[in-house]
């Protein structure tokens, strides 16, 4: 359903395309994520479609004020805490880090461990998700005044900007962690990036069940 609608904005234009990408920023900004909010969002695409179609301004679908619009289009819409947000946008990259210490261990136990030959260091690993993960926090709480501050960057750019932030701090630390003699061991990177999981789950499933109810 999301890629529908995204399909269906780019038959609008002008001011019409501009006040969607504004409803779109609001939603990405506050963390909405409501099981209903696809179906909300293509309501709105037809109804500003119509209104481009019959040449009548864009304020007879949002009104005057884009801001009020918003707060009140939302208002029954279901918010993601934080915490869950960060989870989410970061829990495939550390299934990645996961499944890498699973192997890295497998292979230490062997006495073929990747970190002995050269390879990746876990500490490296483990010092990037560390910082990715406090850049992702700073990037959700910097997305607002950032999209006031960049307005032309499209909404769909900024749904990227905290597994952006994640990536590149992986690939810093991967790159350049040997050089600081980085210290942590691979079955703590285990432990920490199995916890990161085991909480992204249970917040999930307690999510899944409260929208059940």
């Amino acid at each position: 359903m999301k890629e529908s609608y995204s399909l269906t904005t780019n038959r609008l234009k002008g001011e019409y395309k501009a006040a969607f990408e504004t409803v779109e920023k609001y939603r990405i900004a506050s963390l909405i994520e409501d099981e209903d909010i696809d179906t909300r969002m293509i309501d709105l695409v037809e109804k500003l479609q119509n209104a481009q179609d019959f040449g009548e301004p864009v304020s007879t679908v949002i009104g005057p004020d884009a801001e009020r619009f918003c707060w009140g289009f939302f208002s029954e819409c279901e918010m993601r805490s934080l915490p869950e947000s960060v989870l989410r946008s970061s829990h495939r990259m550390v299934w990645v880090v996961f499944i890498f210490t699973v192997i890295e261990l497998a292979l230490e136990a062997a006495g073929r461990g990747l970190s002995a030959r050269g390879g990746i260091e876990p500490a490296c690993i483990f010092a990037g998700l560390a910082c990715g993960i406090l850049l992702n926090v700073a990037a959700y709480l910097a997305m607002r005044p950032l999209m006031r501050l960049l307005p032309k960057v499209r909404a769909s750019l900024w749904t990227k900007l905290p597994t952006a932030a994640l990536l590149i701090s992986l690939a810093v630390f991967i790159k350049f962690g040997p050089a600081w003699n980085l210290r942590f061991p691979a079955w703590g990177l285990l432990l920490v990036s199995g916890t990161d999981l085991a909480v992204y789950y249970v917040l999930k499933v307690k999510t899944d069940r409260r929208r059940r109810d």
